[in-house]
This record gives structure tokens, sequence and C-alpha cells, in this order.
């Protein structure tokens, strides 16, 4: 797997620019400090080449948070200041990158008719969104020493989320709404039939040996214990963004939840921007709603939008409002209609630059239904009506989940065989803790899990929260 990294490599004429414009500031090879020494015609690709594994003595555990900061989250005149931009937008530091970005020419289109083939095995980054994603990690002087996380500074610097009233937007989330605007979006969906059927073309190596083993690491750091391009299951909603209700909540406040889902994604801070974009923008794809308004149509069953909201399935919701009969029947409906149509559930997976030196992960969004505020003992007897809703809750757990991690497996497999080398695997409990799904789901899921990749040169790593997050 080969990343394109021309735009990355430092030329000539780069090194020529910085070397005559050495009394400047330089931060990421922009020039931060009088306007009036910023050219302007700084419009050749080769000017804007930056080697991609640079290295840098600055602690990556103060990467993540004050690259959230770098990103948009701060008040906007403070963050003006931050990022050394003035009150004329044409003259902030970025605006050379977003210059060069708006052209048609250097834009990569993430949603062209690549095939499911070509995009998991080949990360893929516009050129644009490579170059602001190192300007973002190279923000941060090395010189003052190893940084500690201060949450109380930091929430006093946090503005209201985008898109409220009077809310400005930063100049990295104009960039990114209008990359976004062009076509280039962050996923490219494809569906678990598609990868089942991909998966048949790639029989078992002769001698491919796989292990699995069980790791507790926190997952706002597993690009640190995971080599480059590992897959990382990542425990989301099911439009591929993260809340801890059903409702949007903007990727400046996944950094408070303690969820491995949240901290998986803020590893890639740029990255979940850029879903968050095209989310605004209406331009993320859904893993469920397909399925949603196929069902309706076929039983005529119009779902109110209290059962599914903003990725978040909610079964029980219906159990509360609706006659307990009628309920249990359309819920049967439902169940055996995921179990022969589980195949058209969207697969959404996101190649990824994680940390301060943007090391590749490929990102695979999982979901389950939640029963959070609504907890469920699954062995207690409730009587025949309670017992029966209860049971086809779980079917429909086991059809959803069990069929994604059957996915993200399958991939790793496939990968492998296109490579022909080791592929790392990083599985998470989804579903579980706070979303409250029946522990059989899981155990039904590693039993899938281990026989795809048994025969294959796959390295599974269920990961757990370690215990000061639980």
């Amino acid at each position: 797997m080969i990343l394109n990294n021309e735009c990355n490599v430092k030329s000539k004429d780069c090194d020529k620019q910085e070397k005559s414009n050495e009394k400047t500031k330089q931060e990421g090879g922009i020039a931060l400090n009088n306007k009036s020494e910023v050219k302007n015609d700084l419009d050749e690709t080769q000017k804007l080449k930056r080697k991609s594994q640079e290295q840098s003595d600055y602690s990556d555990y103060v990467w993540i948070p004050l690259s959230i900061l770098a990103l948009g989250y701060l008040d906007y005149n403070y963050s003006n200041i931050f990022l050394g931009a003035s009150d004329d937008l044409d003259h902030t530091p970025f605006q050379h990158f977003f210059d060069y970005c708006k052209k048609e020419d250097h834009i990569k289109e993430n949603n062209k008719e690549h095939s499911l083939e070509h995009y998991i095995q080949n990360p893929r980054f516009s050129q644009g969104f490579s170059q602001v994603n190192e300007r973002i990690c190279r923000l941060f002087p090395s010189d003052k020493g190893k940084y500690s996380y201060d949450k109380a500074s930091y929430d006093k610097q946090i503005s209201s989320f985008r898109g409220q009233q009077d809310n400005k937007l930063t100049d990295v989330e104009k960039w990114l709404d209008d990359i976004v605007d062009k076509g280039d979006l962050p996923i490219q969906q494809f569906t678990m039939k598609q990868i089942d059927d991909l998966k048949k073309n790639y029989p078992k190596p002769e001698n491919g040996q796989c292990i699995i083993k069980d790791t507790y690491f926190d997952a706002l750091y597993l690009y640190r214990h995971f080599p480059d391009e590992s897959i990382v299951q990542v425990a989301s909603q099911f439009n591929a963004l993260e809340s801890p209700g059903n409702y949007f909540s903007p990727v400046m406040n996944w950094i408070y939840d303690p969820s491995q889902g949240p901290r998986a994604s803020v590893q890639a801070v740029a990255s979940a921007k850029h879903r968050e974009s095209a989310y605004l923008k209406g331009k993320l794809p859904d893993m469920f709603t397909n399925l949603i308004n196929e069902f309706g149509d076929k039983e005529n069953i119009k779902f109110p939008n209290y059962f599914y909201k903003e990725g978040y399935l909610q079964l029980f919701v219906g159990e509360q409002k609706d006659n307990l009969k009628k309920f249990k029947d359309n819920l049967r409906k439902f169940s055996e209609f995921l179990k022969d149509n589980i195949g058209n559930l969207g697969f959404n997976a996101q190649w990824t630059l994680c940390g301060p030196q943007g090391k590749r992960q490929f990102q695979v969004f999982s979901a389950a239904p939640s029963f959070q505020g609504h907890p469920i003992d699954w062995d207690k007897d409730e009587g025949q009506e309670k017992n029966e809703i209860k049971e086809i809750y779980k079917e429909i757990c086991e059809t959803l989940v069990v069929a994604q991690y059957k996915a993200i497996a399958q991939v790793a497999c496939i990968i492998s065989v296109l490579t022909g080398k080791k592929q790392t695997l990083v599985l998470t409990s989804v579903g579980q803790g706070w979303f409250g799904n029946p522990p059989s789901v899981l155990e039904k899921a590693k039993e899938v899990v281990k026989q795809e990749v048994e025969g294959y040169n796959v390295d599974v790593y269920w990961n757990h929260a370690p215990e000061n997050l639980k």
C-alpha cells in the first residue's frame, strides 16, 4: 500500500524560498509575521511540498488538544491571533493554501467511482487535505518543553459550536467546506454484500497465520501502539459521527467523551472535521437510512423520527409510545427484513492521518442499536409479551452488529492477500457498555471474526478501555 508522497517531498525550489525568507518566522512552510512579506504568487505546487515523516520533538500528548484548538474551536478573535490571521481574511497565513486548494486541477475528488478493492487498499488523501493536516501538526513550536492537558483552560477557550447564529467559521472550516462542495468527500460508501462478494475472490494463502489478542490501550493513542495502515474499528453512530445522544455533536466536544469511539476518532482531528463538514453539507453517507426507507416502503410503515434520528437507532422508544402488541408485530417484521437484507447495510470507512506525524489508519465506523436511558436485564423474566420483545431486540442487535464485524474482518483478509503482508486489525466492543446491547452479541461477533480471519495473515487485537476510562 503506497501513498503518493509527491505533495510531501521538499523540492529545491522550496529550499531556495526558505533561504530567501530566512528572517521570516516559518510555521509549516507559511510565513506568519508581517503580511507585507507574504508573497501572493505561491501558486507552484513544488513550493508547498514537505516531508511527510519529518521528526518532531514536541510531545504528542499535547498534539491532540492543541490541534483541536487550531482547527477552529477557539473564540474567533483568539483563534485569529493563534493562527496569525488579520481581520482581512485575504491575508491569513492559510490563504495561500486555500487559493491553491480551490483550483480544480489540484482537487482529487474522493467520490469518484473507484472500486472497493482500490478504496480499501490505497490510502486516499487529496493533496489539499494532506497539506493542511501537515501544517496543523507543525503549528506548535518545539521549544516549550512538555505540555500537560489543562481541561479547565481548554474549556475557557472553546467557543460555541459551529453553525450557531453569529458564530464565525475558522479558516480551516471554510477550506474543508469548500473542498466538500467541490466533491472531495471523506467517505465513499460500499455495502456489506459488496465486501462479502469481493472476499470470495481472495482465498486463504498458503501457510497463512492469524493471531488474536486482547489489549488495553486508550483509544486516543492507538496510533502509537499499532503499525502504519492498521485497520481500526471505531464505535460510532450509523452516520459515522460521535454523540452522546440522538443529536449532532460537533467534533470540538468529542475530546470530553471518555468512551473509546470518540477518542479513537480524535486521533485524527482533521479527518473527523472533514466528516463534520460533509455532514453539515448533507454529503456524509448514513449506513442505515436506506434500510429504514426500504422497510417502510415494503410494509407501508413510516418510522417516526424518534425511532431513528441522527445516526441513533433507539428501538425501545417505540415500545414506550406505541400499542405494545402492534409494536411487537412491527418489530418482528423489521427483524425479519433486516435478516433478509443485511447485505444492503452500508460500510463506512475513511483513510485518516493520526497524531503529529500523520500515521495512516483505515478507520471503519461501526454502530449498534442504543438502549441508553433504558437499561434492560436481558435474563430477567418480565412476562411473555416483554420477553418476546426482548428476544426480538436481541435478534436485531445480532443481525446488525455481527454483520459489521464480519465485514471488517473480511476487509482485513482481502488487504492481507492484496499486499502479501500481515494486516493489523484493531477491534472494540461495539454496542456494549453505555449502549447496553446483550453480551451474547459480542460473543457471536468474536466467533464470526475468528472464522473469517483463520488461515489469513491477519493479527487481530481486541482493544478494551483501560480502567481509568471506564
